[in-house]
């Protein structure tokens, strides 16, 4: 688990606490995200066997369900050829690309776009390997973590994403979380 120092405590005592027996080790968080997967990969490394995967999520996005880890899972799985999977869905909304930010400067074809989810699945040695040439500086720039993977040339599925899956970070998001979680016949199982 990759978090801030102040946090590695109550985590601790949280997986003590509810018998979490998958827990390996913590560590702390980097200058930026992708810098932070990077620590969390480094103590990963320590344990990983060939043919392992890294399923790499964050706590933004709560109501993460077993079916969309499993279809995460079966598209890297033996016999598919891809290196890693990442869920997504098609933007409804028509989408348009400014080159300055004040004014649209094309319209781009919704049906070849599409907003990328977490958890993202890849094979462990290859992301891994992936993210150890962008040192020191190029990993800075880095956006998603399934941009590295594109960069090293990795093969990644794009799976249906699950549109209760989303990222909070705004009030609205909260209070969508919240009434979910109210009516818990929306959460996942």
């Amino acid at each position: 688990i990759v978090a801030e120092e102040s946090w590695h405590k109550y985590i601790l005592e949280y997986c003590q606490e509810n018998g979490i027996s998958k827990f390996l080790d913590l560590t702390e968080q980097g200058k930026n995200r992708q810098l932070s997967i990077l620590n969390g990969l480094e103590v990963i490394n320590k344990f990983a066997e060939d043919g392992d995967f890294v399923f790499i999520h964050d706590a933004a996005r709560p109501l993460l369900s077993d079916d969309l880890i499993n279809r995460c899972i079966n598209a890297v799985s033996d016999g598919n050829n891809y290196d890693g999977a990442l869920p997504v869905l098609p933007m409804k909304d028509t989408v348009y690309y400014s080159e300055n930010g004040k004014s649209v400067s094309k319209l781009l074809n919704r049906s070849n776009v599409y907003a990328g989810q977490a958890p993202e699945v890849f094979k462990f040695r290859k992301y891994y390997e992936a993210n150890l040439k962008l040192l020191p500086d190029k990993i800075l720039n880095i956006n998603g973590s399934s941009e590295v993977a594109i960069l090293a040339g990795m093969n990644i599925a794009m799976i249906e994403g699950d549109e209760n899956n989303f990222k909070i970070t705004t009030q609205a998001d909260l209070d969508r979380f919240k009434e979910m979680v109210k009516n818990e016949s929306l959460c996942p199982t």
